[in-house]
């Protein structure tokens, strides 16, 4: 399972890897209209987002798994969360 292997990274390299997936969710449902603005939404959100606006920026991510599930698969293990909060984004 992915999730297992996502673990050790940073908040930075899970940015990284999100705005990738983003793009490739924008793909694979070019025709749909919704998550063509959901990505576009959550790209812009992403690309200034601070650990401290993570949450909400999870809750975008669940509001918008509405119009697609593949939304879901880019929230962090709660493992990874903590390391970061505990380690001020680089844990």
């Amino acid at each position: 399972m992915e999730k297992a292997k996502r673990g050790g990274r940073t908040f930075s390299e899970w940015k990284a890897w999100c705005a990738v997936r983003l793009l490739e969710i924008r793909a694979k449902y070019s025709g749909d209209e919704k998550v063509a603005r959901d990505v576009e939404v959550l790209l812009t959100k992403l690309q200034y987002l601070r650990l401290e606006a993570l949450p909400s920026f999870l809750l975008l991510l669940h509001a918008a798994s509405v119009d697609a599930a593949d939304f879901l698969e880019l929230i962090p293990l709660s493992s990874e969360v903590e390391k970061w909060f505990e380690r001020g984004g680089e844990g």
